[in-house]
């Protein structure tokens, strides 16, 4: 493919697969997100710059990127995909490849969640439910780079590795009921959704905010308990 003026050209070295490829690929969400057959499924990929746009001026030719390609031009899981300028970034040396190309749509939806929506302050209690996720990973990070206390879910294999990112506390879902423990807490961000979502209102204090990844919010239950409410789908362009 031949890039337009604002796009560049990435040989791709490693693409990221994400749980929510498997429902793109089915054409669930064909009509919600304008994909249209012959589609190159990927949008998670890092690699090299091959060729810049006209107007392009961050990247060079040979420059190691990773970038989120909008979902309906796709293309990651080809030998070259094409970026638009403002959807990728300079690979980080301290990253492979691989590791790289399992870090934008994730952290992405993280940092709107934490940053863009919730504005996370130092001194903040936060609530990442389903924090040993792909968001989860990031979303303990950035929210401890932040200053918060965090307290994070997910189930008994995975208590050791939320304390490893930085977790205050590690809540085993299995075992406790992640009310009993965090109440009164600035903000949650949910990527369980469902019951969990439904149990995540009343532990926000009057005036948090809690951000829904899987699930829309509901707003008889934000008015109810005097708190605002995000349903979130990360933002690429």
């Amino acid at each position: 493919p031949q890039p337009k003026e604002n796009e560049i050209l990435i040989k791709t070295f490693a693409a990221g697969v994400n749980s929510f490829d498997g429902p793109l690929l089915s054409g669930k969400y064909a009509k919600a997100f304008g994909t249209q057959l012959p589609w190159i499924p990927g949008y998670d990929v890092a690699g090299m710059v091959e060729k810049i746009g006209a107007n392009v001026k961050k990247f060079k030719a040979g420059d190691p990127v990773y970038a989120f390609i909008s979902i309906p031009n796709g293309g990651g899981y080809a030998e070259y995909a094409l970026a638009k300028e403002n959807q990728a970034a300079l690979k980080p040396a301290t990253l492979s490849v691989a590791e790289a190309a399992a870090v934008p749509s994730v952290a992405l939806t993280a940092w709107q969640s934490l940053v863009d929506k919730a504005n996370v302050q130092p001194g903040q209690t936060v609530v990442i439910q389903g924090a040993s996720g792909g968001v989860g990973i990031f979303a303990i990070q950035i929210a401890k780079i932040r200053g918060a206390r965090v307290l994070a879910t997910a189930s008994t294999a995975n208590q050791d590795f939320l304390k490893q990112l930085g977790a205050d506390v590690a809540i085993d879902y299995k075992t406790q009921k992640f009310e009993d423990i965090a109440k009164d807490v600035d903000v949650v961000v949910d990527g369980v959704g469902g019951e969990t979502l439904k149990r995540s209102y009343p532990i926000v204090k009057r005036g948090g905010i809690l951000v829904s990844l899987v699930g829309r919010v509901d707003q008889a239950e934000l008015d109810k308990y005097g708190i605002r409410g995000v349903s979130l789908e990360a933002q690429y362009n």
